[in-house]
């Protein structure tokens, strides 16, 4: 979305208003011309209906590989050699503004006062020294992991080796990271923001956090790092929730799709997703 590019110009409030209008304005000029247009979440097509879209929209999930993402391995490097021991919540994705990933420091900054739990942050980006240099001031430096870009490859053992995923985002419009690790059967916290609300039933789960309260997060961390009993229960849960999204519901979606383009089967798609 421009929304997500725009703040990186720095520019002022009022020509960030009239770029993020261009960027809207461009995206409807080519996207009416299509015959359909397929998004990962009910969120999206709210989105874009918002932005004056007026063509054919279908929600299908970006989908999930649950043989890939799984809570069961014999072997996990991480969890024998790379993580401490104790109770772990991740997170996984860019580390960029818009994340918000120096929010949930703030607030783990908070739980590490009371409990003996850690944080690990995986992947790189622009915020990386900024957040670093945010854990050090803290005093938490000892018991945040930043593990620096993960490999595809190690992505399922990393979810496997900890006990709670959080994903801080407010502008997500579906959230890969967040569905890899309800398929590894980790309960969520995540923002009430954006599409989180659509994999994330709070206290069904995982726990949802009003946006940049720092209070409503650290009461979620708290509860979740805390509760073992808790967190197998939301695990338990996210296991459910994460069936709908299999990679292969996605590609059967789109081949139906692609395979009978007339105006009629296109509605008829629509209106089963």
């Amino acid at each position: 979305m421009p929304e997500n590019v725009t703040p990186y110009l720095h520019l002022p409030a009022p020509l960030e208003a009239i770029v993020k209008n261009w960027c809207w304005r461009y995206f409807l000029r080519t996207y009416e011309e299509l015959d359909v247009v397929t998004v990962p979440s009910h969120t999206a097509l709210v989105r874009i209906r918002k932005a004056g879209f007026s063509g054919e929209g279908i929600v299908i999930s970006n989908g999930i590989d649950l043989k890939q993402f799984s809570p069961v391995c014999e072997d996990d490097l991480f969890a024998r050699h790379l993580l401490p021991k104790g109770p772990k919540m991740l997170y996984v994705g860019r580390l960029d503004r818009e994340k918000n990933v120096a929010f949930a420091i703030r607030a783990f900054a908070k739980v590490a006062e009371n409990i003996n739990g850690y944080f690990v942050i995986a992947g790189s980006g622009s915020e990386e020294n900024k957040l670093r240099y945010l854990a050090r001031e803290l005093g938490v430096e000892g018991r945040i992991v930043f593990t620096g870009f993960v490999p595809a490859c190690n992505l399922p053992a990393l979810y496997r080796a900890v006990d709670v995923f959080v994903m801080p985002g407010t502008a997500e419009l579906q959230s890969i990271a967040t569905m890899e690790a309800m398929a590894t059967g980790l309960p969520i916290i995540a923002a009430d923001a954006m599409a989180l609300p659509e994999l994330v039933r709070d206290g069904v789960n995982g726990l949802l956090f009003q946006p940049f309260d720092q209070t409503s997060l650290v009461h979620c961390m708290e509860a979740t790092l805390s509760n073992a009993a808790l967190r197998g229960r939301l695990g338990q849960a996210s296991l459910r929730e994460i069936q709908k999204h299999d990679i292969n519901y996605s590609v059967s979606s789109l081949e139906t799709l692609y395979g009978t383009f007339s105006s009629n089967s296109i509605r008829e798609v629509a209106a089963s997703a």
